[in-house]
């Protein structure tokens, strides 16, 4: 079994850094939907790309990827490893958290 990562709302990306720059939203939640659609069980947000605008650049993706897609939801957390399965992992909150 293996998991697919969508990567394509990525600001080194040249359409995806103009689409942040000027916030279309619309062009997001499209190619969101499109690596939903192509079997992406997760959609990796990367938005490093705009030096000094960093931090608003993550929080307007991730607020607009909620917005066009309420029925997503991200797991509360992580399973253990294969050394400690039942230990829980909460690295998803955290990182989102960072974002804020």
């Amino acid at each position: 079994m293996f998991t697919v990562v969508g990567e394509r709302i990525n600001t080194s990306r040249k359409k995806v850094n103009e689409a942040v720059a000027s916030r279309n939203a619309v062009y997001i939640i499209e190619d969101v939907k499109k690596q939903i659609e192509a079997g992406a069980t997760y959609i990796d947000v990367n938005a490093g790309a705009r030096i000094g605008h960093e931090m608003e650049d993550m929080q307007w993706l991730l607020k607009t990827i909620r917005a066009g897609f309420g029925e997503i939801e991200l797991p509360a957390a992580q399973p253990g490893s294969s050394i400690m399965p039942g230990k829980i992992i909460p690295v998803i909150p955290e990182m989102i958290m960072q974002t804020w």
